[in-house]
Parts: C-alpha cells; structure tokens; sequence
C-alpha cells in the first residue's frame, strides 16, 4: 500500500505503524536499488515510506515535528518550558523578573522559572512581579540575617 502522501527527507524523523520514530539519515543505493532511504534503525525505506512490497508495521506513516527550540543569549527555550538563571544582570530582581516575564510573552510559554541566589520564582501569565520582588528580597534579607548570627 503507496502512502503518497509522504516523501522521506534525510534527517528528518517519521512515525511507522507499530508508533516507533525512524529518522532517516542517508538516502543511497539500498537492496534492489528500490529502498533508497536508509534509517537510523538500519531499515532502508521506498522515498514514499514504505518498507516493503506490502503493507508492513514499519511503513512510515506520518512525519514527527522537530521540537521548537530557540536560544537566545545564553537562555535556551525547547517547547513550553524555560529557566533562566541569574548570571549577568548582578542582584536585580525587578529586572531579572522583567525579562522573564518579557521572554514568556514573546515566546508564547506557559512559564518561566527564575532562579537567583538559589531562589526559585515561577512567571506564568498575571504574575504580579512587584509583589515577587519582594518576596525575593525578604527571603534574601532573612537570610543575611541568619548568615549574621552564625
């Protein structure tokens, strides 16, 4: 059975029938010159998918997207997830957390994770960043009292 509706790229990863990801890494001369697509598993592939004559669980069925992933500076975003840790801008928290939040928004992610001086901050959408700057500098000025009477 033709799939015509795929046409393996090198490099890029497919979905087979048994929902195993193949990527296909060389596309080169295979058995009987007709499976020309060879596979990360070792499986050589018609241009169309199809690993045999007849319908068989390694057909490839549908192409699996790359995952997004974008970085910017030293902050790597892959899907929904990001954490950025305070390294460059000193102790400012207003502006750490102002370009989390700025980072969120322009990337569409769910949240941000702020971590500075091992504190950890979540920015999610209405995350009142005046009221999270302060909790930060609570918890630091307690722990610099604590660091005192040691």
């Amino acid at each position: 059975m033709k799939n015509e509706n795929i046409k393996l790229e090198v490099g890029k990863s497919y979905l087979n029938r048994m929902g195993e990801v193949v990527k296909i890494v060389s596309k080169e001369e295979g058995p009987l010159d007709i499976f020309p697509c060879l596979s990360d598993k070792g499986g050589y592939y018609e241009s169309n998918g199809q690993y045999s004559f007849y319908e068989h669980p390694k057909d490839l069925i549908e192409e699996v997207p790359e995952p997004k992933q974008t970085t910017v500076g030293t902050f790597t975003m892959a899907d929904q997830f990001l954490s950025i840790k305070a390294q460059g801008w000193g102790d400012d928290v207003r502006l750490m957390l102002k370009k989390g939040a700025e980072l969120r928004e322009m990337y569409d992610l769910m949240y941000i994770d702020v971590e500075m001086n091992g504190f950890t901050m979540m920015i999610e959408e209405g995350t009142d960043l005046k009221w999270m700057a302060v909790e930060y500098e609570n918890w630091q000025s307690n722990r610099a009292k604590k660091e005192e009477t040691k």
